[in-house]
Parts: structure tokens; C-alpha cells; sequence
């Protein structure tokens, strides 16, 4: 064992209760491996109260022991950095592509208005045609060399023009789940069909307006009261999974 080892072994043997729980399991992201799995002996040999959390490598939040899925859309269970690269990559294409029509566009109507015979930085009408083709075309550079959203204090109108709600890299990856086998499927990188199990899934509907012989197909998951169609699902699946909870589903 090497000084360093001794030395960190001894700050953690020296660490409070609280401190030790905090380190071993809210911050464990935060340090090696090895002292992470020495923190968690020493909790055991102190009799404290284990914590069942996970911690996400893509955002670093912790999350319940019991969740399969981080918020942010990784699963813990079946791994799916390379998705999730997928889906970060089109989102700095989207953000690039926008930023080149912006500078496209503030630079034609700033060249249009330079070629008026009234065009003069004098008047406030003057300054707001050109000011506002100027702010697209830095706006649009930001996007174009960052290949990320441009990001507002305060929700305006120019919001969805600007890219406040276009994505960041590190921002959440929105998913669904197949009803057939539970696959977890990334909705920006369009999935309509299950890589696993082959199911075709259906986009989601704006809203959903049941009649009498619809309302009679819908049932409702036993272990969290989810409603479910059965016509949603595939009859040779060998099992139905509940989107909600992904516990197994009657079929009848």
C-alpha cells in the first residue's frame, strides 16, 4: 500500500458519520472507485444505514436505487451512451444548420437595405433594420462555430427563433418505451420501430378522444393503474410490458 492509499484511507477513517454517508454514496461520483468501496466497508463496519443510489455518468445527478432510467435519459441497466452520442450530434448539426440560415438571412436584408437610396444610420427606423439583421447574423455565428442553442434569461416571442428551444449537448434526451418488449427508444434519433423486438411504434397523438367501443378495449395495469390498449400490443409478444411502471401486463 503506497502513502497516498494509507493517507486517503486515514481521511476516511477519520471522516463523521454524515460525512462518510455523503461520500460513499450522494458524492461517490466525485472520487475513485477504490476509495468509494473503501468508504462503503467502513459504513458497514460502522453499522450505519446503506443508501441504494445510482449515479448517472452523463449528467452526474443521483437517482433512486430502483430507477432504470436517469431523467436525462440514460439507462443504467442497458447502457446507451452511443444513442444518446446519436442524438448530441444531431442536435449540434440541427444548431449549425440553424445558425447558417440565420447568417443567410440577416445578411440579405442587411445588404438589401444597404442598397436603398434611404438608407442612413440617422433615424431609429434605420438603426432597427439594421440592428436586427446584425443580431441574426451574430446569433447565427454563435450557433454555426458552437453548434449549440443560444440561450435567454426571460422566455420572449423570438425564443423558438433565437434557439432557446432548440437542444444543448448535455441537455435531457426525451425517450418512450416499446409496449411489446420495454426497449427504451429515443425519440430524436426516430425510432418507429423496435430495434428489439421489431414492434412498430406509433407516434404519439395530440390527443386522445376514446369512443364507446374504444373505451371498452382500454384496461388498466394492476400494479400502477396505467391505462393500456391491447390493440396497441403484439399477440406473439411473450410478454407485455406496462409503458408506465415495465412491469408485465395482462393479456386478457
Amino acid at each position: 500500500m503506497d502513502e497516498n492509499e494509507q493517507s486517503l484511507k486515514e481521511r476516511i477513517l477519520n471522516l463523521s458519520d454524515s460525512e462518510l454517508i455523503k461520500m460513499a454514496y450522494i458524492e461517490s461520483i466525485d472520487y475513485r472507485k477504490e476509495a468509494v468501496q473503501f468508504a462503503i466497508s467502513e459504513v458497514k463496519r460502522r453499522g450505519l444505514q446503506e443508501l441504494n443510489i445510482k449515479h448517472c455518468p452523463r449528467c452526474r445527478k443521483s437517482s433512486d436505487g430502483e430507477v432504470a432510467i436517469c431523467q436525462c435519459g440514460y439507462n443504467f441497466n442497458e447502457p446507451n451512451i452511443d444513442q444518446i452520442k446519436q442524438v448530441e450530434k444531431r442536435r449540434r448539426r440541427n444548431n449549425r444548420l440553424l445558425g447558417l440560415v440565420m447568417i443567410l438571412l440577416g445578411s440579405f436584408f442587411l445588404f438589401f437595405h444597404i442598397q436603398s437610396p434611404n438608407a442612413s444610420m440617422g433615424s431609429l427606423s434605420n438603426m432597427i433594420y439594421y440592428g436586427i439583421p446584425s443580431c441574426l447574423i451574430l446569433i447565427g455565428l454563435i450557433k454555426l462555430l458552437s453548434g449549440g442553442a443560444v440561450r435567454l434569461f426571460n422566455k420572449t416571442v423570438f425564443d423558438a427563433v433565437l434557439g432557446d428551444e432548440s437542444k444543448e449537448e448535455g441537455d435531457d434526451v426525451e425517450y418512450r418505451i416499446c409496449p411489446a418488449c420495454g426497449q427504451q427508444l429515443l425519440t430524436e434519433i426516430s425510432q418507429n420501430k423496435c430495434p428489439k423486438c421489431g414492434n412498430l411504434i406509433e407516434q404519439e397523438k395530440q390527443h386522445i378522444n376514446l369512443s364507446n367501443t374504444e373505451a371498452s378495449q382500454v384496461l388498466i395495469c394492476p400494479h400502477c393503474g396505467a391505462k393500456y390498449n391491447p390493440n396497441d400490443y403484439r399477440e406473439d409478444a411473450p410478454e407485455w410490458l406496462c409503458s408506465e411502471c415495465r412491469k408485465q401486463l395482462p393479456k386478457k
